[in-house]
C-alpha cells in the first residue's frame, strides 16, 4: 500500500490507485488543469472511505510506502480510467507544444 500527501494531510490507498493518482497529476499539472477525483482509501480505524483530491498544478503531491495489515484499496476501473485520461493529456499537451514550436517568432 502507499500513503499520498496532499497538502498536510495523508490517506492510504492501494499502490495501483497511488500511482495512477500521481501519474494524472503529473499530467494535469503539465496541462496547468485542475480536476477534482475520488480515491478510496482506508482511514486509521481501518474503515474503506473516499477521499475527494482536487488536483492542482500548485499542490504538492507525493506518495511513500507503508506496511499495513488488511485488504488492500483496489478499484481497477478507476486506475484505467485516471490512465486513459493522463495519456490524452499528455497527447493533448505535445500537440499544443508542436503547434506553438511551429510558429516563426
Amino acid at each position: 500500500m502507499k500513503r499520498l500527501h496532499i497538502g498536510g494531510s495523508s490517506i492510504v490507498t492501494g499502490d495501483d490507485l497511488a500511482d495512477a493518482v500521481l501519474e494524472f497529476a503529473s499530467a494535469l499539472y503539465a496541462s496547468g488543469q485542475i480536476e477534482t477525483v475520488g480515491v478510496p482509501f482506508i482511514d486509521d480505524g481501518g474503515v474503506p472511505q473516499v477521499a475527494r483530491l482536487q488536483l492542482t498544478p500548485a499542490l504538492a503531491l507525493w506518495a511513500t510506502t507503508v506496511s499495513r495489515d488488511g485488504a488492500e484499496p483496489r478499484d481497477p476501473d478507476l486506475v484505467s480510467s485516471l490512465r486513459e485520461r493522463s495519456a490524452s493529456l499528455r497527447r493533448s499537451t505535445e500537440e499544443a507544444s508542436r503547434a506553438f514550436d511551429s510558429f516563426d517568432l
